[in-house]
């Protein structure tokens, strides 16, 4: 059935991928697993690698200090280090993150519709944001929500076509529509994304389309029963109303059309170390902007605060067994 679409989580596969720079001459060798990734290679094969100083399977957590030589080796697009650390201030790029950041730019540069699957607040907005803006093009995001209307969808497909006949020399416009699913013009939006066309319209050849859908799945159960903390969604309050068909869902979204599942792939969820890392950059963001104010806080009170968020959010996560109860947000 539509609704209950399964995907294989991005963490069951190594994700292996080889990478070739004709700029650098250098290969990369990346995976999720680097040890599997170096068990699955013939062991002649190996050693010549080797023996030419190429690393197999590096170490995701010890290439963040080159991931813009990663970066600009496959989207030809050039950055320093420095360069590359002011696009997006504060954004953590983590290795899990950079892979995820190659799957998505390899399917948009062949035209395969990306359509991402994942938890609010997982770094699905932020990792689009920063690859946009790593490619220099320009980004129209549309909020989608259950007031969305099909004006807005339309207005802002031709808005992204707008700028780039009033730009010829630009080379791609992207539009992303966050939470497909939560709106009930799902099908015009899907239509955009697969058919690339709207109303039957072909759109502008040079648009580039993702979306993000949240899953739709039934919420677990309170230990002790009734509803559980936060608000709930009465349509009346009368004995003999209609039942919301939406009020056991964890997130308030339609089902995921069938002409999507071939495009869909799942995002994954944050580690606790990659949670730990895009908490530090955001408390650190908030405290810069407390000190410019004249309010100093030491080390020690910055980290116990750090500590405090992360202990937190995962006592919310065990008490409610849902990883969705809490996010970045």
């Amino acid at each position: 059935a539509a609704s209950h679409l399964e995907l294989l989580p991005w963490s069951s596969s190594d994700h292996a991928c080889v990478l070739f720079s004709s700029s650098s001459d250098k290969v990369s060798f990346l995976s999720l697993d680097p040890k599997a990734l170096r068990a699955s290679l013939h062991p002649h094969l190996a050693d010549h690698l080797r023996a030419n100083n190429v690393a197999i399977g590096e170490n995701l957590g010890e290439i963040n200090a080159r991931y813009h030589e990663i970066l600009s080796s496959l989207t030809g697009v050039h950055r320093t280090k420095q360069q590359a650390a002011s696009l997006v201030p504060n954004y953590c790029i983590t290795g899990d993150a950079l892979l995820k950041m190659l799957a998505i730019h390899v399917r948009l540069s062949v035209g395969i519709p990306v359509v991402l699957m994942g938890e609010c607040g997982c770094g699905k907005t932020m990792l689009i944001r920063y690859l946009a803006a790593w490619l220099d093009v320009p980004l129209l995001i549309l909020d989608v929500n259950g007031g969305t209307s099909a004006t807005q969808i339309v207005q802002t497909l031709e808005q992204a076509e707008a700028m780039l006949n009033e730009t010829p020399e630009r080379q791609h416009c992207m539009v992303f529509f966050d939470e497909l699913n939560t709106c009930a013009h799902v099908s015009l939006m899907v239509e955009a994304t697969t058919q690339r066309s709207i109303y039957g319209r072909r759109l502008h050849p040079r648009v580039r389309i993702l979306a993000a859908i949240n899953p739709y799945r039934v919420r677990s159960q309170v230990i002790g029963g009734g509803a559980g903390p936060g608000l709930t969604f009465n349509l009346h309050e009368e004995a003999h109303a209609t039942e919301d068909p939406m009020a056991a869902l964890v997130y308030r979204v339609h089902p995921v059309p069938a002409t999507l599942h071939d495009f869909v792939f799942d995002f994954g969820a944050l580690t606790q170390e990659e949670e730990a890392q895009y908490t530090k950059a955001m408390l650190l963001q908030q405290l810069q902007a407390i000190g410019k104010q004249g309010v100093q806080v030491g080390k020690m009170d910055a980290n116990c605060c750090l500590t405090v968020i992360l202990t937190s959010q995962q006592f919310a996560r065990d008490e409610a067994r849902d990883a969705s109860v809490v996010s970045l947000r």
